[in-house]
């Protein structure tokens, strides 16, 4: 049996009412009470197939901690000169508004600690929980939509390394 190039991309299309945004934070450590974030990488796919992405290291004016830094290898040196959250946040709303979210445990990690840093920098509330993962289901697109795997010394394949490799080629 041939391969079919066409029929399998036309498989693969999404249909998608909202735009989906595909979200990876890495932190100063496990607790969104006490942690923050300090890097953010967001791929979002338009109902068009229209792409977009936003890639940020944040200064989380607070320390790293050391078991932090073993898993994403982010230093407190490398974020002192970077913006903070707040400075980021509009542009970051503007980015995700009306679209679902997906990622790797983001309803458990990553969009706790979003909606914890909206709070801080005083963001409604009431906007800040229209922030709500997408279906399960769109959980299970994430190998076919998102870059290639990016090899990292850390954990794996991570949204903010394809993010940043990407703005720093151009792509």
């Amino acid at each position: 049996m041939e391969y079919d190039q066409k029929a399998a991309h036309k498989k693969r299309q999404l249909d998608l009412k909202r735009p989906l945004a595909f979200i990876d934070v890495e932190t100063t450590g496990l607790s969104t009470l006490s942690d923050r974030i300090v890097e953010i990488g967001v791929l979002k796919i338009m109902p068009d197939g229209r792409k977009s992405q936003f890639y940020a290291k944040l200064n989380p004016e607070c320390p790293i901690s050391k078991a932090a830094v073993r898993v994403h290898g982010i230093t407190n040196e490398e974020v002192e000169n970077k913006p903070t959250f707040k400075m980021i946040a509009s542009r970051l709303l503007q980015l995700l508004g009306e679209c679902d979210l997906a990622g790797f445990n983001v309803a458990k990690f990553d969009l706790p600690f979003l909606r914890e840093e909206f709070r801080r920098v005083a963001v409604s509330q009431v906007y800040v929980m229209l922030l709500h993962p997408a279906s399960e289901a769109s959980y299970r697109v994430r190998s076919r939509w998102l870059p290639d795997r990016v090899s990292s010394p850390f954990q794996g394949w991570r949204l903010c390394v394809a993010c940043q490799k990407s703005a720093t080629s151009g792509g």
